[in-house]
């Protein structure tokens, strides 16, 4: 007789759903958007809201002035991909998750102004990446190049992500 063997979820791809759900999807959709990573039904992803929703806190921070902001490059299935993460210096609460297939200007855009316009983020903490430069002056934001200090905080979770 075989043992069982659990196939367990990663971190990352729990909070992303979490995240998706709270962001106004619905399980079935969140299940649907999940399926390229992982096959998961919208009851696992009921239980994981239930487990983790109380965490919701972690994903909404109004009046949020700055954020760390990076990304990561993950494998899914051969292809890779980019999670983009921000953070709250002081909170350390996660503002943002966004997974996107090339990592340019105009995704860092797209993911700036969400943070402007969604938490009022005016000062943006990046490691030096060149993609940051130009769509933070278009959105008239202030960015900070740190390389350690208050950006080790988004490093450990990219990370987590990365090793998840």
């Amino acid at each position: 007789m075989k043992p069982f063997i659990r196939d367990r979820t990663l971190i990352w791809i729990v909070a992303y759903a979490v995240y998706l759900y709270l962001s106004g999807l619905s399980l079935r959709r969140v299940s649907r958007a999940l399926s390229f990573f992982i096959v998961r039904s919208h009851q696992s992803i009921w239980r994981w809201v239930h487990r983790f929703g109380g965490l919701s806190r972690a994903f909404h921070v109004g009046g949020a002035r700055t954020a760390i902001v990076d990304e990561k490059s993950i494998d899914v299935k051969g292809l890779e991909a980019w999670v983009w993460m921000a953070i709250e210096p002081r909170s350390r609460k996660l503002l943002a998750i966004e997974l996107s297939w090339t990592r340019n200007i105009l995704v860092a855009y797209r993911f700036l102004k969400y943070l402007r316009d969604s938490y009022g983020v005016r000062i943006v903490i990046v490691d030096g990446a060149p993609w940051y430069v130009e769509p933070s002056i278009k959105l008239g934001l202030r960015l900070n190049l740190e390389r350690g200090g208050p950006h080790n905080i988004v490093e450990r979770l990219s990370r987590e992500v990365k090793l998840g």
